[in-house]
């Protein structure tokens, strides 16, 4: 569809292709600015092997005259398991919702191999809604989700883009007395604060006596404070699964602080935590960048002596000590601080974390790390 004017239609209908859809430079007139009829939702796509939507104006549904939830445009869900697209670009559009209408919407079960959202301009009227939502999000423009994981979100006017950033925060950790680098380990789960504003970053959770599978996709739910956190990868998804034994999951959208009590997931699966969050954090991004990572550390000894600490940052394997850092850290309650920044390039699985190693014997603690990698 190319080049068309179209106007006031109650729903634009629904699109199922299988093969390459294109919607270009269609002017969209929901009808909004007369007495009705009006467009209360676009159109509905899903099943092609592409989609390209480019250039089109798409305005004055039925948000501007009424109370509205639709979209002006959705991915709707697979019509089949294996028939999502394979690729979608959308640029160069005009997207104005108003009241509660969406501008893009992903149904929970769109997927999409790899797509594009970029040089569009969103503009919102009124109302608070997304304008680029999926399933399960509140709050914050973040792309963690599975739904869109597969999307580069950027140079839009109105969203922010997807462009993989990292907000940590570690509280007190564990102390060390060690001579060698030892990883940064947070004293219990209450020590790490919310992730909800990192995106396509998730943070390492060990987990025990686990009685079922969990799977990338699946919401964990902590009984004890209600916090909630999503699962973007779990070793299970690469068919390792035993039992009692740990299981490597990474979280993201951590809604708030994990106690050490029972755990459940929307699969169905439960389990109790003791200390299981780590300091460590997974890198999720499809496309590999250079990233910045900068830590500001404030540290204190416990043994009444003045300390040199060294820190340097981590791969998950053990740190590299080229980027180390030495802080002079006193024994009082200034204690010290350090702000470490380093860049390194990462690609779809990288970990990034923290080691530590005392020069004299006096056990160091960490009061506060705050990460960000952009």
């Amino acid at each position: 569809m190319q080049s068309c004017n179209i106007l006031s239609p109650r729903r634009l209908g629904t699109v199922t292709g299988f093969g390459t859809l294109n919607l270009n430079n269609n002017f969209i007139n929901g009808g909004g600015a007369g007495p009705g009829p009006y467009t209360v939702e676009g159109l509905r796509v899903s099943g092609g092997l592409s989609l390209e939507v480019v250039g089109n104006k798409v305005v004055l549904f039925a948000g501007a005259a009424q109370a509205n939830t639709g979209a002006l445009m959705t991915l709707a869900a697979n019509v089949d398991p294996v028939l999502g697209f394979n690729a979608v670009t959308i640029d160069g559009n005009i997207l104005h919702p108003r009241n509660q209408e969406r501008g893009i919407l992903f149904e929970a079960g769109s997927t999409t191999a790899l797509g594009a959202i970029t040089g569009n301009t969103f503009i919102r009227s009124g109302g608070t809604a997304a304008l680029i939502d999926y399933p399960g999000q509140a709050s914050f423009d973040n792309y963690n989700a599975p739904e869109v994981l597969n999307y580069s979100i950027e140079s839009n006017a109105g969203v922010v883009e997807s462009r993989a950033t990292l907000k940590g925060r570690i509280g007190t950790s564990t102390s060390t007395t060690s001579a060698t680098y030892v990883e940064l380990e947070p004293l219990n789960n209450g020590e790490v604060t919310a992730m909800d504003q990192s995106i396509r970053w998730a943070q390492q959770i060990d987990l025990l006596d686990l009685n079922a599978p969990m799977l990338t996709g699946e919401t964990i739910t902590n009984t004890g404070t209600g916090a909630t956190a999503k699962i973007v990868y779990s070793e299970y998804d690469g068919g390792i699964f035993l039992g009692g034994s740990p299981l490597t999951v990474y979280i993201a959208d951590l809604s708030g602080a994990f106690d050490s009590g029972q755990c459940t997931t929307n699969g169905g699966a439960t389990f109790s935590l003791s200390n299981a969050l780590r300091a460590r954090w997974r890198y999720s991004a499809n496309d590999p960048r250079q990233q910045v990572v900068v830590a500001a550390i404030s540290f204190e000894t416990n043994e009444g002596k003045d300390e040199t600490t060294f820190l340097a940052p981590g791969n998950g394997v053990g740190p590299e000590t080229a980027c180390e850092l030495p802080v002079s850290t006193r024994n009082d309650s200034v204690g010290g601080t350090a702000t470490l920044v380093c860049s390194r390039r990462f690609v779809q699985g990288d970990i990034v974390n923290f080691y530590l190693r005392s020069q004299g014997p006096s056990a160091v603690t960490i009061r506060s790390l705050v990460v960000t990698a952009s």
